[in-house]
């Protein structure tokens, strides 16, 4: 054998020390950027400058484009039952690309997986000591949530654990798609998954049957499985961004699952809020009494979209107050305007006028229901979005006016048109009555609890209040071709409700 130099001796040894440091730094750095997946600060009411990024969950086709035919809509389980273990997960799917449980195995504390697998012990600790879905519009336990018992595989690493801690505000992103295998030792009815932004086209296998998901641009998505299976596969072929994803079981649906629907047809009414969250601080009962109490089709259009957290605030608000059928969310960017000269300089009147129109020949709505003339505070765009609605009332029925929509959908005479503190045949709603609906919660309190999701927006220090600037009991009839109200206390006073 040959003898070391011993002169050279003390340069190895530092030889060796640097590539060891260099190693570490490397190490240390791919930790960084794995861990670096949160997001989300809250865009404040005063707004910022114009996003460049793709509108945030809006879902459909924007007024004016090609796809016009599909309408014009933007935008834990009981503890209990080891599951499968990470081998036998492996062997279902035939591969071992499995990375592990997902942090939300077995609760028997069976540690007995091949150590080629991640153990995520200090994860399910975690999952288990934060009460899970928080942030979820009506989350509770429900036996039929099989995600703490669902294993999941696919060729991600550390990024599962951000869609499985049930907050909207951590998310994985995957550039070029990607492939996620479920298996539970129960059945799985339906997958629920939140999306950071709209997840364009992805399929669903299981049972042998392959689903198209999607299509409509619906960030809280809730897919039903065509053919219930024991294992599921996701595919996604392009850059998706994934918040949450939850497994549900056989039986009832859990109430805090978002199954929305896209109206189809004519809408009872037409709310009109201007940003998330103006639906339940000024519009108040409204939603709860007449989307949730009497189930009627309820059509909410926004003018504006923000950025995240915010569109998870928005459907979570909704889907508090009863809303079943997906917003519309305008491609407006959120920005504070002072006054209406003030708005008028950063939108665009003539194409908001027109997308007001096109929304009220598509949905043909009995009744709407706007914003405060004056913009409840003051705020420009509140007052914009009123302002250019009256006028968009009357072009709506104006066959010489939209020759898109006009040839699409016809004409439609809106046959009652509120605003919300409009002195004139002014309603006083009682906001106090019970609602089966919501266990005989009150609308008020329906509506309080709908806000109380806008998490990012309390800073605010915005209330549902029964009293000055906003009270949300009063409105005004601002037009109508039924006849005036009699009673006092009802909008659909005069209209037969369409079932």
């Amino acid at each position: 054998m040959k003898k070391i130099d011993r002169k050279m001796l003390p340069l190895m040894i530092l030889s060796l020390l640097g590539a060891g440091i260099i190693v570490a730094l490397i190490i240390i750095i791919i930790s960084i950027v794995r861990s670096d997946s949160y997001t989300g600060t809250s865009s404040g009411k005063s707004g910022t400058a114009a996003s460049e990024t793709a509108e945030p969950g809006n879902s459909g086709t924007a007024p004016g484009s090609a796809e016009t035919d599909s309408g014009a809509n933007p935008g834990s389980t009981s503890p209990g039952g080891n599951g499968y273990t990470g081998t036998e997960v492996a062997e279902i799917q035939g591969d071992k690309s499995f990375s592990g449980g997902s942090g939300h195995g077995s609760d028997s504390g069976d540690d007995s997986e091949d150590d080629e697998y991640i153990n995520n012990d200090s994860k399910l600790v975690y999952l288990k000591e934060n009460v899970r879905g928080y942030k979820y519009a009506w989350f509770e336990e429900s036996p039929n949530d099989l995600t703490r018992t669902t294993y999941f595989s696919s060729e991600i690493y550390w990024d599962w654990y951000y869609m499985m801690d049930a907050d909207y505000q951590t998310y994985a992103d995957f550039d070029e798609g990607i492939h996620i295998h479920l298996a539970n030792e129960k059945t799985i009815q339906g997958i629920w998954i939140i999306f950071n932004y709209g997840p364009g086209e992805w399929n669903l296998t299981a049972g042998g049957s392959t689903q198209t998901c999607g299509q409509r641009g619906i960030i809280h998505e809730y897919v039903p499985l065509d053919s219930p299976s024991r294992t599921a596969d996701l595919y996604f072929y392009d850059y998706v961004s994934i918040c949450d994803i939850f497994v549900i079981g056989e039986g009832e649906l859990p109430r805090w699952v978002q199954n929305w629907q896209m109206l189809d047809g004519q809408a009872d009414m037409m709310v009109f809020p201007t940003h998330s969250d103006d639906e339940e601080i000024f519009f108040g009962g409204v939603l709860p009494t007449y989307a949730g109490q009497q189930d009627l089709k309820v059509q909410v259009a926004y003018m504006v979209y923000h950025d995240q957290p915010r569109p998870h605030e928005l459907l979570n608000g909704l889907w508090t107050c009863g809303v079943k059928y997906y917003p519309y969310i305008g491609p407006c960017y959120d920005v504070y305007a002072d006054d209406l000269e003030d708005a008028l300089s950063i939108y665009d009147y003539d194409e908001l006028l027109f997308r007001e129109v096109w929304l009220l020949r598509q949905y043909k709505p009995s009744v709407i229901v706007c914003h405060d003339e004056a913009g409840e505070y003051g705020h420009g765009a509140h007052i914009l979005y009123t302002y250019s609605m009256e006028e968009a009332v009357y072009l709506a029925n104006d066959d010489t006016y939209g020759d898109e929509s006009l040839e699409l959908y016809g004409t439609w005479d809106v046959p009652k048109m509120y605003i919300h503190l409009y002195s004139e045949n002014q309603l006083v709603m009682d906001w106090h009555q019970p609602l089966s609906a919501f266990d005989g919660m009150t609308a008020l309190e329906v509506a309080t609890r709908g806000y109380d999701y806008h998490f990012s927006q309390h800073e605010w220090n915005f209330r549902v209040l029964e009293e000055g600037y906003g009270d949300c009991r009063l409105f005004g009839l601002y037009r109508s071709t039924v006849g005036p109200d009699v009673q006092g206390n009802d909008m659909m006073e005069n209209i037969e409700v369409r079932r």
